[in-house]
This record gives C-alpha cells, sequence and structure tokens, in this order.
C-alpha cells in the first residue's frame, strides 16, 4: 500500500481507462474509502494536453454538486503524479451490473434512468457537456442509486480553447450520429448515449453493432435501433428510447429534465 498526499492511501486496483487507473483508498483523516484515479505517465508523454484535461475534469466535477454525480473531494500532485481523490461508490458500475443481470427489471431500470436524467440536466445547466455517457461510467452507491463519474471527456463549451477535432471522444458504441460529422458538441450527444443505455439496460445489448468501426459507424448513421422484445416495457418508456435515439438532433428528445418528467410518472407505476 501507497501513502500519498501524507493522507490517502492506495489500497487496491478497481479498474481504470485509457487516461488513468482508479484504485479504492483509505482516507487517514477521516477513516473513509475513497476512489482514487492516477492519470498514467505513459498518457502524458503522447498527449501534451492531457494534464489540462485531467485538471479540467476535476474543476468540472468540483462546480456540480449533486447526489447523482461523483464528488471530487481533492486533487494532488506528487513527484510528477497527478491524482484526483473522489467519492467511493461500493456498489461498482452498472456495466458490472449488467454483465451479471441483464435485462434489468422494469422497476430497476426506471430508478437508474432517473437518476442518470438529473445528473445529466445538473451538468447541462451549467454547459457541461459529458461526452462519455455510457454504464462503464456510471457507478452504483450502496443503497443501489446511479452516480454518473469519470468526467475526462468533458467539453465546457466556449469556457475551453482545448479542442479535439481530430480525435472521437468516448466509446464508439454510444456515440451520436453528428459527432461522426465532426460537429460542435451539444447536450444531444449525451442524451443519445443515455438513450443508448437506456435501451442496453431494457434489451440486455446494445441496439448498434458492427464488424469493425466502420461498419458498426455506419449502422449507427443508417439503421433504426432494433423494437425492444420485451412485452413489459411500458408504452411511455418505449416512446422515451425512441425520442432519445432520433438521428437528427433537432427531432431528439431536447432536454434530460424533460427525461426525468417521464420518468416520475412511470416511477409511480413501474
Amino acid at each position: 500500500m501507497i501513502l500519498i498526499g501524507n493522507r490517502y492511501l492506495i489500497e487496491e486496483d478497481i479498474g481504470g481507462g485509457r487516461m488513468g487507473m482508479v484504485y479504492r483508498g483509505m482516507d487517514t483523516a477521516t477513516d473513509t474509502p475513497v476512489a482514487i484515479k492516477h492519470l498514467r505517465s505513459e498518457v502524458i508523454l503522447e498527449l501534451p494536453n492531457t494534464v489540462e484535461r485531467f485538471a479540467r475534469e476535476a474543476a468540472a466535477m468540483q462546480q456540480l454538486h449533486h447526489p447523482n454525480i461523483i464528488r471530487v473531494l481533492a486533487t494532488l500532485t506528487e513527484h510528477d503524479a497527478h491524482y484526483l481523490i473522489m467519492e467511493y461508490a461500493s456498489g461498482g458500475t452498472l456495466a458490472a451490473l449488467l454483465q451479471q443481470q441483464s435485462p434489468l427489471p422494469i422497476p430497476r431500470v426506471v430508478a437508474l434512468a432517473l437518476d442518470i436524467a438529473d445528473a445529466l440536466a445538473r451538468a447541462h445547466r451549467f454547459g457541461i457537456i459529458h461526452r462519455d455517457v455510457k454504464p462503464a461510467n456510471i457507478l452504483l452507491s450502496a443503497d443501489g442509486s446511479a452516480k454518473l463519474g469519470d468526467f475526462g471527456e468533458v467539453y465546457l463549451g466556449s469556457r475551453t480553447r482545448i479542442t479535439m477535432t481530430d480525435e472521437f471522444m468516448g466509446t464508439l458504441h454510444y456515440m451520436a450520429p453528428e459527432v461522426f460529422a465532426n460537429k460542435p458538441p451539444t447536450a444531444g450527444i449525451d442524451l443519445w448515449a443515455y438513450g443508448i443505455t437506456l435501451y442496453e439496460m431494457l434489451a440486455g445489448k446494445r441496439p448498434f453493432s458492427g464488424k469493425n468501426a466502420r461498419d458498426l459507424m455506419n449502422r449507427i448513421l443508417v439503421q433504426s435501433p432494433p423494437a425492444l422484445d420485451r412485452n413489459d416495457v411500458p408504452v411511455e418508456l418505449n416512446q422515451l428510447v425512441e425520442q432519445l435515439l432520433q438521428k437528427d438532433p433537432k427531432q431528439r428528445l431536447q432536454s434530460a429534465r424533460e427525461a426525468g418528467v417521464i420518468l416520475m410518472r412511470l416511477l409511480d407505476t413501474a
């Protein structure tokens, strides 16, 4: 075990992505578990703006005080290593849950979808676009509620000078059609990815797949998502998925708050 900042104890690896590793740790000052994200040193060498993006993630998460968004507790630089100290969600990720139990029961889908909609509504209110909404970035608390995490691809509109015009951010399966045209990010790309996630919770699989990246992109651009093959999906929930997965952003549901209103109605009947 390693102590950083004379306070945080790194205990075990619990996951990670291309930008960094995430560890379960302990705040020795409060004796509470934390999640510690460590920016990969090799990524810093390959991508010079990575440290700035890492700081951008921390700044975005720190201003979004919301029960359904993972809290950043502290930032730390030690011996040229960069860390985010975050709230620890003991229930794992939605991706892991879907591997264990899929598709999910309707009441569980509605409750989780409402949590995620609330988180996105909060972020979008502040002009923050997540750009990487997917089950692997949705964490579960001990009480089963969902928390949106990993703002590493966040777009802050006019408040950032960083551009990623040569990169497709996020994960291909969850990318909206307009992303492939390299249009400026809008809340609509988060709503599309949210729709893919909602579909996956209901169907137990993603709506689009392909033999390779080009094939997958083509299917996202031209194919309609298959109809949900289960007879217990409420009509209003099925319509919500369809509204979220409209190819044309102008025809898509326009806000996460609208989704939340629909899901609140369903919560009483699911």
